[in-house]
């Protein structure tokens, strides 16, 4: 089989992509023209720089800004990045510290023409932007506003803290104070821009950075004596000229509101890198997918990974598996024992929300990738290698933990159940109109869903989107117990704060969802972050 790809300007037409095109939907997916990176491999695994709390306070000033950054294809990539890199530094902090950043936006206003691509549409859900013109809430806008969110982190969302609802225009700036409580729990996090309409693009650019709080399990000895490696998986999206891509909020039906030319999966910023171990010795790999929406397995050639915790809540035990299933926006952390000595292949199968054919997912629609009738495959679900595992002949004697200090909060009484559908709203003429939540497109303008703080409230979350696309819910503030998964019960729950909604129509999943400690006005949304740009959306608020 061969490769598929085709210009961002053309339409689409195989599978699932050209049915999405027949029924009225502008393309969201453009195709990535380029081949999976084969540049030689050779350089380490470089980690991003640390930046930890000092006596109680993660502070400094983080610029998003326009750089160029060299990710190993030969040619530079222009895009916009924290502090000129791509990924931004990781954050570290204990429980009881403060994330007390401040965020400069040094990105550029928009030009006049993107100003008024921005501004002032004739359908969808409408709001005064920053320039005083109408602006369409369900197609992106002011895409260089900006603002802080930390991914996952059980914080306060009012005023300075964890908000979405902030916006950063140009040339300004916002002094955040997020404390982190004292009986935080210790797991891999993240943060990236949730300004909505601008998410999208900047993700997929490469704004996010990896975010740490230490806890219980690093004092696990096992854990303790492995040696970790922060690892942020990014696909990277960019034209033929290698810049990152201008939205177009005026898409016809055979464009997309987000092109590209180009998809290069990065790990750390780098294609290929080489990891190095020693026989027998145990690695701790904190893996993050934060790629703007695309779904990604990871298999390590000859190894298992033992699953340690998801999102950043740690399990009872580890878990073996052979395949490791990462959402957008997820987090998976698990051990990995090095074997007999060789080089071995870490290969990376991506999906996208159209095309989710993935090993490692019980709920991806079969094992197969999409072939078209002359032998060609979509290029953006090509396996690809992202980095080798060099194992050394040199012993280690290192073990695996039998046990884990699980996150398992007793769950609060049950106040509300309540079901939700990811939907597709249309005009009259059945023409794509946004994405929304039970029928209606994010306005901020609406009321929000409120809950109550100290109880707890059961959803059944649905796919009721009519082109049966994959979509990944994310709640802010609280995380939530899986507990059923197509009306099944599961036989082992589990905590999460992110999760993938299977392709099929009517695909469903039930959790509980805990309402601590924080009152105040919050999201939840579709995690395939175009998705949420284009109206995915709901303001919640957690009332006393």
């Amino acid at each position: 089989m061969t490769a598929r790809g085709v210009t961002r300007r053309q339409a689409i037409g195989i599978g699932v992509l050209g049915a999405g095109a027949a029924l009225g939907v502008p393309t969201l997916l453009a195709s990535c023209t380029a081949a999976p990176a084969a540049n030689p491999p050779g350089a380490p695994l470089r980690s991003p720089p640390v930046k930890r709390a000092l006596d109680g306070r993660l502070t400094g000033t983080v610029t998003a800004r326009r750089t160029r950054v060299d990710i190993g294809v030969g040619h530079e990539y222009e895009t916009f990045g924290y502090d000129g890199a791509v990924p931004g530094a990781t954050w570290e902090v204990h429980p009881g510290e403060t994330i007390a950043v401040r965020i400069q936006n040094a990105m550029p206003p928009l030009d006049a023409r993107d100003q008024a691509a921005s501004d002032g549409h004739d359908h969808g859900q409408m709001d005064t932007g920053s320039t005083g013109a109408e602006v369409n809430m369900t197609r992106p806008h002011d895409w260089t506003h900006t603002n802080l969110h930390t991914h996952g982190l059980h914080v306060s969302p009012e005023g300075a803290g964890d908000n979405p609802f902030i916006t950063i225009e140009p040339g300004g700036a916002q002094q955040y104070e997020i404390a982190v409580p004292e009986e935080h729990t210790g797991g891999l996090f993240w943060y990236h821009p949730h300004r909505h309409g601008a998410v999208a693009y900047q993700v997929q650019g490469g704004m996010a950075g990896a975010l740490v709080v230490r806890g219980a399990i690093d004092e696990v000895p096992e854990i303790r004596a492995a040696s970790e490696q922060i690892m942020v998986f990014q696909a990277l999206e960019m034209m033929d000229d290698f810049t990152v891509p201008t939205p177009e909020p005026n898409a016809t039906l055979r464009e997309a509101f987000f092109p590209r030319d180009r998809i290069y999966w990065t790990l750390n910023g780098q294609t290929t890198p080489v990891i190095t171990m020693r026989r027998g010795e145990v690695q701790r790999w904190r893996m993050l997918n934060a790629a703007e929406g695309k779904l990604m397995s990871l298999r390590l050639t000859g190894h298992s990974l033992h699953h340690i915790g998801y999102d950043g809540l740690a399990l009872p035990a580890p878990r073996m598996a052979r395949d490791t299933f990462i959402e957008p926006g997820a987090r998976v952390e698990a051990l990995v024992q090095a074997q007999y000595p060789g080089r071995y292949e870490l290969v990376l199968y991506p999906a996208t929300s159209q095309l989710p054919y993935l090993p490692g997912w019980d709920q991806a629609p079969g094992p197969d990738q999409p072939v078209g009738a002359d032998g060609t495959v979509w290029q953006e679900v090509v396996p690809r290698v992202v980095a080798y595992v060099d194992v050394l002949p040199e012993r280690a004697d290192m073990s695996l933990p039998t046990s884990l200090p699980g996150y398992d909060p007793p769950l609060r009484p049950i106040a509300k159940r309540r079901e939700v559908d990811y939907t597709v709203h249309r005009r009259a003429d059945h023409q794509f109109e946004a994405f929304g939540i039970d029928g209606r497109p994010f306005n901020p303008d609406d009321p929000p869903y409120r809950m109550r703080l100290g109880t707890a409230e059961e959803w059944t979350v649905r796919n009721a989107a009519d082109e049966g696309f994959v979509h990944v819910f994310h709640i802010h503030v609280n995380p939530f117990l899986v507990t059923h998964v197509n009306g099944a019960r599961l036989t082992t729950p589990v905590w999460r704060d992110t999760w993938a909604l299977g392709p099929r129509l009517g695909d469903s999943f039930t959790f509980v969802m805990n309402l601590d400690d924080f009152t105040g006005r919050t999201v939840e949304h579709c995690h395939v972050l175009t998705h949420e740009d284009l109206g995915m959306m709901e303001a919640l608020e957690i009332v006393p």
